[in-house]
């Protein structure tokens, strides 16, 4: 992945995705820590050391990943990519950010999860309820055992969101190279030609097929690092009643991919992608 210090600072769209990654984690971490601790605009110390550290970490995972995604999916051949034209009235307008969002509802979804759930370890913290442990030495090892799964689930989001569309792209590129030789056979000579450049009888030549692989052990890492996310950040602020969520928010999760289709399609080239499953989907031993 080429990658040059000029083109970083000439590509818009680079930058814009960067701050849509800073945005998303202020908004589901920094937005409901400050927002619950009175006076924590003014005077930053009444945040706790561990809840200024796992702001921190969220704003700067939110950037790395959103701008390392940005530029994976670059790399996709013109042929896989959407084709977008700008709205040029405001009715267009409107209908581009409905479909904006009804693409992007499962992320929308996530995210405002996530808000909720930290929105309620911050306050189960002020207020003092559901406390994992009271000690303080118990209390500084759940808050940095909580951040070091933190760190752990972003660095899982971000190869989750990296490698799979990576190998999907690679798949797919073989797949159009393979697609357009086809036609420009010689089918002349002693008419054993088939019009495609190859002779028959070797079926396996024929077609490629366009197949993506997912990380080793599930299928879906990418929903197993928000669980670990929503679990770390109740760590974090060492309450216990946030984690009573994962059950739920991981049959919610099941529900929505067993509306999805078996395979992936990349917009505005019809190549399905067929997923590889995995033993597991999410939490493995699970599901």
């Amino acid at each position: 992945m080429k990658f040059g210090l000029i083109d970083g600072f000439s590509d818009a769209k680079y930058w814009r995705s960067i701050l849509g990654g800073l945005i998303c984690a202020a908004l589901t971490v920094a937005f409901p820590i400050v927002t619950i601790t009175k006076g924590a605009l003014k005077n930053i110390n009444l945040l706790s050391w561990d809840e200024r550290i796992l702001i921190n970490l969220a704003i700067v995972f939110g950037a790395i990943i959103a701008g390392a995604a940005y530029k994976t999916v670059s790399r996709f051949p013109e042929a896989v990519k959407e084709k977008k034209t700008k709205p040029s009235n405001l009715k267009e307008l409107v209908v581009c950010l409905k479909t904006t969002i009804a693409s992007h509802r499962a992320f929308l979804l996530l995210q405002f999860t996530v808000l909720l759930n930290t929105a309620a370890a911050a306050l189960c913290k002020r207020i003092s309820i559901t406390q994992i442990g009271s000690k303080g030495d118990l209390e500084l090892v759940v808050s940095t055992l909580g951040l070091i799964i933190f760190a752990t689930g972003g660095l899982l989001l971000g190869l989750s969101v990296i490698y799979r569309p990576l190998k999907a792209t690679e798949k797919v590129v073989e797949a159009t190279h393979g697609h357009s030789g086809n036609g420009s056979g010689n089918g002349s000579g002693n008419g054993k030609g088939n019009g495609n450049g190859k002779e028959p009888g070797h079926p396996a030549e024929e077609t490629k097929v366009a197949e993506s692989k997912a990380l080793p052990l599930v299928q879906y890492p990418e929903l197993s690092a928000w669980l670990v996310i929503i679990a770390s950040i109740a760590l974090v602020e060492n309450s216990w009643m946030p984690l009573l969520s994962l059950p739920g928010i991981l049959v919610a999760m099941k529900w929505y991919l067993a509306g999805k289709s078996a395979s992936m399609q990349f917009a505005g080239d019809g190549e399905q992608l067929d997923v590889s499953k995995a033993r597991w989907k999410i939490v493995p031993f699970i599901y």
